[in-house]
């Protein structure tokens, strides 16, 4: 080691420091290409800017990562005498001109080093760079680079007969095969923050697109400085910006361990990978066998917006050896998640049964061992909270409720999805998240109890700890992205459960303040909403009504009365039954005559008494009548609809006395 190198293995450990975000700035020269498309971020920023916002500064993550997994520092400085790149005399890369006229004049230069570097240390059988890059606006005006300038990827053509990444590669974007991103950037114009936003948007698309990541690196270079990150679903580690040139032997270092061809250094789940054309999971069998479950469709059916946090990924696979079909939820946790709730649902008619599971929430994996090869901050950290991977192997319950092809398969799955919700909450447990993604229509065939199921308890609390302060103020709202495959229906991709909260919720939600604690009542009322959100917001199967019903765009909006105003008056009997689509026929009509008739009394009545102060007992020591009432409501349209029976033609609304 030449005495006058910088002693980069010696640093003292420092905590770093934390601090927020404040987005790209608009002077930047961002001139190497620009162009519309790419991956769409926009419904997401608000995540994305948490993601980014989260981060830890430390000079200790700069100091040890990849240290004992990438070629010592002595076979580092070799390939720096030799590579004919760097001057190990001046202590500089020859082809890093000062100054450079556009970020796009570093791509060459830096493309030179990086190909050079995994030659010399035969990463190149499994690992090349790739430039296509790709910058937009942002909504915000801000501009963004959706594609990096520089990208490793997993070659397609890689010796290996199993790959974590599609081993075909698909024209135009490089994030299926992606390992870590590049942001290069003239030095007058990097902003630290700029950097943070720009490694939580390539983060983004990697979660988003392969599915199987569960963290990924990124490196921003300048002429002068580098910085490395990595981004896992807590939010951001990244080094101090050390000079590229002095700290030469640190970046290639940093660069080799980001690139290696040890798949889980680099943030690859290994248990999701790619025998040829065909991708399996490799997780617990029902008898605890560790089994690999061939998927039935490569890409996962369903991925959280929310990049931060949970990060729920769900997959659709086939039992190998039972041939049952199963859905695989990952998902990242705190305590135990809902693993206590579906144990407490297993055998309960009309839920989601699960079958297997991964989780420990001591030894298992989390974030914070995940980190560990580069010191993690200590697990009671405030800023970034400590996560445990948890992953379910759960009976397929069917499809989405959304995905109706007959009116009667909507009501066989509502009146099983309540009847779950029912046998869920005589066992202490209440759902709070109703929405189309979890009220699921059962297979063809199925007898009462299974035509439709209730589905994701991972909002779930204890009944009896409802009016506990953490339960009590916070209505639970989360994102729609199950809604994103068709394209007119892409405007509710970042609205959430906020159409279907109860009156009580929107005000919690608009006021911070609670009326009365989250109840049955609640999710009842959801399922209300559900239901209207469906018959009068579609025509038939796959034809949801453009422009929709401003009743029901107005659900949307929480921030102000409108949403409660839109209920009240749906409550009100000022919604005409006459305006559901004959698709749906009489039968429909007089069923939300009878459930508005049912809602409006009892609404009333639990208002009335938070005015005084005090909650409703009768509803909530009632809870049984209601449910008997809601499901016998269902009961009867569809008997009704299955010829059984006779339906009025006519009927009156109950009147709604109002707040």
């Amino acid at each position: 080691m030449h005495s006058d190198y910088p002693e980069t293995y010696t640093w003292p450990t420092s905590s770093g420091s934390s601090g927020a975000a404040t987005g790209l700035p608009s002077t930047a020269d961002w001139s190497f290409f620009t162009t519309s498309g790419g991956l769409d971020v926009s419904s997401n920023l608000s995540a994305i800017f948490k993601l980014s916002e989260n981060f830890i500064c430390s000079e200790v993550f700069f100091k040890e990562a990849f240290t004992r997994d990438v070629p010592s520092l002595e076979e580092i400085e070799g390939f720096l005498t030799h590579c004919g790149l760097y001057d190990i005399h001046g202590r500089r890369w020859f082809n890093l001109l000062p100054s450079p006229a556009r970020g796009a004049d570093l791509v060459q230069p830096m493309l030179y080093i990086l190909e050079a570097a995994i030659k010399y240390f035969g990463y190149d059988r499994s690992r090349e760079f790739v430039s296509k890059p790709l910058l937009d606006r942002m909504p915000n005006g801000t501009l963004i680079w959706y594609e990096p300038q520089i990208c490793s990827v997993v070659k397609a053509d890689g010796d290996a007969s199993v790959s974590v990444v599609d081993p075909v590669k698909a024209p135009g974007s490089h994030y299926p095969q992606c390992v870590t991103p590049f942001l290069l950037m003239r030095e007058e114009d990097s902003v630290e923050s700029a950097g943070r936003l720009q490694a939580a948007v390539f983060a983004e698309s990697c979660f988003r697109v392969q599915g199987n990541r569960r963290g990924i690196y990124c490196m921003k270079v300048t002429e002068e400085n580098f910085v490395f990150y990595w981004v896992d679903r807590c939010g951001l580690i990244c080094t101090p910006s050390r000079n590229i040139h002095l700290y030469a032997a640190d970046f290639i270092r940093l660069v080799l361990g980001s690139t290696s061809i040890n798949d889980t250094l680099t943030g690859f789940d290994e248990t999701v990978f790619w025998e040829g054309s065909q991708r399996f999971i490799r997780t617990q069998s029902p008898n605890g066998d560790l089994i690999a479950y061939p998927l039935t469709q490569k890409g996962p059916i369903y991925v959280s917006p929310r990049v931060y946090a949970c990060g729920t990924i769900c997959w659709r696979a086939k039992n190998p050896f039972t041939g049952a079909h199963v859905v695989i939820k990952d998902a990242w946790v705190s305590g135990d998640g809902e693993i206590p709730f579906l144990s407490i649902g297993h055998r309960q008619t009309g839920v989601g049964q699960c079958v297997a599971y991964e989780y420990e929430y001591e030894n298992g994996l989390s974030i914070s061992n995940l980190r560990g090869h580069h010191a993690s901050q200590p697990l009671e950290d405030p800023v970034q909270p400590n996560l445990v991977f948890m992953r379910l192997v759960l009976e397929d319950g069917g499809r989405p409720i959304t995905d109706f092809e007959t009116p009667l398969e909507i009501l066989y799955a509502f009146r099983d999805a309540i009847i779950g919700h029912w046998n869920l909450y005589t066992q202490d447990v209440l759902h709070r998240d109703i929405n189309p993604g979890n009220i699921l229509i059962g297979p063809a065939g199925s007898p009462p109890g299974y035509r439709g199921v209730l589905i994701d308890l991972s909002h779930a609390i204890r009944a009896s700890q409802s009016g506990n302060p953490d339960n009590y103020w916070r209505p639970v709202v989360c994102e729609l992205s199950y809604l994103t495959y068709r394209a007119d229906e892409i405007i509710f991709t970042s609205k959430g459960t906020t159409p279907f909260l109860s009156i009580n919720n929107l005000v919690k939600w608009r006021h911070g303040n609670a009326v009365v604690p989250h109840s049955y009542f609640d999710d009842l009322e959801s399922f209300f909403y559900l239901f209207c959100w469906i018959v009068f917001g579609y025509s038939g199967p796959n034809s949801r009504k453009v422009p929709q019903p401003t009743f029901l765009e107005n659900w949307y909006c929480v921030k102000d009365s409108l949403a409660e105003d839109a209920k009240k008056a749906l409550l009100s009997a000022q919604t005409e039954p006459d305006s559901i689509d004959d698709f749906f026929g009489p039968v429909f009509r007089h069923l939300f005559r009878n459930l508005v008739q049912c809602f409006a009394t009892k609404v009333t009545s639990r208002w009335q008494a938070a005015l005084l102060g005090c909650r409703d007992l009768k509803l909530e020591f009632e809870f049984g009548t209601h449910y008997s009432e809601v499901v016998g409501y269902f009961d009867d349209a569809i008997a009704a609809l299955e010829g059984l029976t006779q339906i009025p033609t006519t009927g009156e609304l109950y009147p709604f006395s109002g707040y």
